[in-house]
């Protein structure tokens, strides 16, 4: 991984979030996303076997908005 060219990402980013995160465009969506994926896909891996499909379907949703139109 080249580094330098992930920092200029990141750079990028932090110097647009205002313009990003306005009303129009709404970035924080994918904020929200980011804390609650890891939370949803550890109790899932931790869930019993008949219920795992279950678990798995809320990760699922907390992405819709991000992951292929859901």
């Amino acid at each position: 991984m080249n580094k330098g060219n992930l920092q200029a990402i990141f750079d990028k980013y932090i110097n647009g979030f205002d313009k990003f995160n306005d009303f129009a465009h709404a970035e924080f969506f994918k904020w929200k996303v980011c804390t609650m994926f890891p939370e949803l896909m550890n109790k899932a891996l931790n869930t019993e076997d008949e219920n795992f499909s279950k678990a798995l379907f809320e990760v699922k949703k907390c992405t819709y908005n991000i992951i292929d139109g859901y």
